[in-house]
């Protein structure tokens, strides 16, 4: 027996065994956090408009004032979203006509004391050069204080969450009502570190399947809709007259970054069981004619963000390609028609890589793959999870930093994984010609 086989044999059995204890899973505890602290949540922050998701459980109003530097700009208006025998909610606001690219404080108030400050910016659209991050698989039952301090000290413009942003199922033997999904998202909310920077980084979420239904979950599960608003709410992704971000089917989303598109796209609440010989099974019809009516147009570098990876074929995992491959190989064929430039970004699979797409995509493409932020490490990438296409890899907890560069006729990529201590663990650059 070959050494690869032997290591192969011995990850598989690593992974049954972790999954047969997965199935005698109890109910978790609660996690203990401090109730007086106020999380904070700035989503979408560009052109002078920025919106917050703020969860607390105050027993009195909260102000919210706008301050750039001593002077005050704004007192703001809010709605209040609450959820029956719970003690916190959400305050959400969007905030207008706001200085672009300055430095400017929220204060929290409580009857005459201030409680909280933090530091934002509303960021131009029109830049030449960004820093985004993206990350993915955030259990706050594994929460890592550490990997928040080393993304922070990043200095991303903007994040993407790629799904997994919240584990509503951890250790959870039954289907997740509406209101675990509620209490696991104030618990995320609550516990982990990114929500109580000090300064806000402007960040726009998708979810894949632990903060949608559970574990591989699909369009089955009963309670879609009640969810989706959840998700928008805590997530500041809600407010209809933000002009910078348009919604899309499900929780999907456009934005612009210079001569980038950014599609963040939702993987479950169309999505059907794996193997349906049929199109439209993976991101349903509606969502699959809005993403190339977004694209017909544009002739920019296309990002298009989804929770589960693209290409992954292997038998680890779950893949557009290989779950829904009728539906897979048609949506392939229409976006080379199309004859676009694309990135395409995922998490999900508790491991980063980045692999080349010649083999199915015409032009050139990548597949971003970052996961995970802090959750279980698959150990195993190298022998369950192989792919030729693979140019870096890691199975350490991590993060990406890419750093984008603009020119008339090109976007150039630079992609580093990071992990906790700002190691940088690999590196890789792709150039897009767009003439």
């Amino acid at each position: 027996m070959t050494m690869r086989r032997r290591i192969f044999l011995k990850s598989l059995a690593s992974t049954v065994a972790l999954t047969s204890l997965a199935a005698k899973k109890k109910p978790s505890k609660p996690l203990v956090f401090d109730r007086n602290l106020i999380s904070v949540l700035l989503g979408p922050s560009f052109d002078g408009q920025s919106e917050f998701s703020i969860v607390h459980c105050q027993t009195e109003p909260l102000r919210y004032l706008v301050y750039e530097d001593t002077q005050l700009l704004q007192e703001i208006s809010y709605t209040t979203v609450t959820y029956p025998d719970n003690d916190f909610q959400i305050d959400k606001f969007l905030i207008n006509n706001l200085p672009i690219d300055r430095d400017l404080k929220i204060k929290i108030v409580a009857g005459q004391k201030q409680i909280d400050e933090r530091i934002f910016s509303s960021i131009s659209s029109k830049r030449t050069n960004y820093s985004i991050g993206l990350a993915s698989c955030m259990r706050a039952a594994q929460h890592e204080k550490a990997m928040w301090t080393s993304l922070e000290a990043q200095n991303a413009d903007v994040l993407l969450f790629l799904g997994d942003c919240v584990y509503i199922d951890y250790k959870l033997d039954i289907l997740p009502t509406p209101q675990i999904h509620w209490e696991q998202y104030v618990e995320t909310r609550m516990v982990l570190d990114f929500y109580h920077w000090k300064r806000l980084v402007p960040t726009i979420a998708i979810w894949d399947d632990h903060d949608f239904g559970g574990n591989d979950s699909d369009m089955t599960y009963p309670y879609c809709k009640e969810v989706l608003a959840n998700f928008k709410n805590f997530f500041a992704q809600s407010l209809s007259e933000n002009s910078f971000i348009t919604s899309g089917p499900g929780i999907a989303a456009k934005f612009q970054l210079g001569n980038q598109m950014f599609l963040m796209l939702d993987g479950r609440t169309f999505r059907e069981k794996a193997y349906p010989n049929k199109m439209y099974s993976f991101f349903g019809k509606e969502q699959e004619e809005w993403i190339f009516e977004c694209i017909k147009d544009f002739n920019g570098l296309i990002w298009m963000c989804n929770g589960t990876q693209w290409f992954m074929e292997q038998g680890y995992g779950e893949s557009f390609r290989k779950q829904h491959p009728i539906n897979f190989n048609s949506f392939i064929e229409r976006l080379n028609a199309a004859d676009k430039q694309v990135i395409f970004a995922s998490g999900d699979v508790h491991y980063s890589e980045v692999c080349v797409t010649p083999k199915y995509v015409k032009n050139k493409s990548v597949e971003l793959t970052s996961s995970c932020m802090h959750s279980s490490n698959f150990i195993a990438l190298p022998t369950l999870a192989y792919t030729s296409n693979r140019v870096g890899s890691t199975w350490l907890r991590n993060f990406m930093i890419c750093k984008t560069t603009e020119t008339d006729s090109s976007v150039s990529v630079e992609t580093s994984c990071y992990t906790k201590g700002k190691r940088r663990l690999f590196s890789n650059k792709t150039d897009f010609d767009l003439t």
